[in-house]
């Protein structure tokens, strides 16, 4: 579960430095 969440979160991250550029 902890694998999945730290899956998501950098997938978020990833997805928030492609709306910024």
């Amino acid at each position: 579960a902890v694998l999945q969440r730290l899956l998501k979160d950098a997938i978020d991250i990833k997805s928030e430095n492609d709306l910024t550029v």
